[in-house]
């Protein structure tokens, strides 16, 4: 199972809504900040609540299920953090590299392109003046059909 996967399942048990913070009021610990404990916005003040049904014990049971639930996805998001960040920075490794090849291959194009052109041209240049030339040795064809093959080849490279 990814990283991913762990933490999609991790988070698909926790309380849905907003979370917040807020530190724990008690006299021995001064307000220390770091004592805070998480809510969601749904429960805020509920444990504080004297339950006399069944009804309301219950329903804190399962407000303490859930809380179990978050502190196991907090924990899970903690362990994995390192993990993912280092995917998420091979991440983008890669997308700077295929950007790299996606630039490098539209410059290639684009000079297919041009290079298609200007041989085409120099193609009508040799036909207008072949009446000019004794092609005794068959030079001129042989690079009129290079050029033929080579334009076909280009043409098929970039309908791709």
């Amino acid at each position: 199972m990814s990283n991913i996967e762990i933490l999609k399942l991790a988070l698909a048990k926790t309380s849905q809504g907003n979370w917040d913070v807020r530190p724990i009021r008690r006299p021995d610990l001064d307000d220390d900040p770091m004592c805070e404990y998480l809510i969601d916005s749904h429960q805020a003040g509920m444990t504080d609540r004297y339950h006399k049904s069944e009804a309301e014990s219950k329903e804190l049971k399962a407000v303490h299920n859930e809380n179990s639930a978050n502190a196991e996805f907090i924990m899970s998001a903690h362990n994995l953090m390192p993990d993912i960040l280092a995917e998420i920075e091979r991440l983008h490794r890669v997308e700077a590299g295929s950007d790299r090849v996606k630039n490098r291959s539209n410059l290639l194009e684009s000079t297919l392109i041009e290079t298609s052109g200007a041989l085409c041209e120099l193609r009508e240049q040799i036909e207008q003046m072949r009446g000019l030339f004794d092609d005794e040795d068959g030079a001129i064809q042989a690079a009129c059909t290079k050029h033929d093959l080579a334009s076909k080849l280009i043409g098929q490279v970039l309908t791709h």
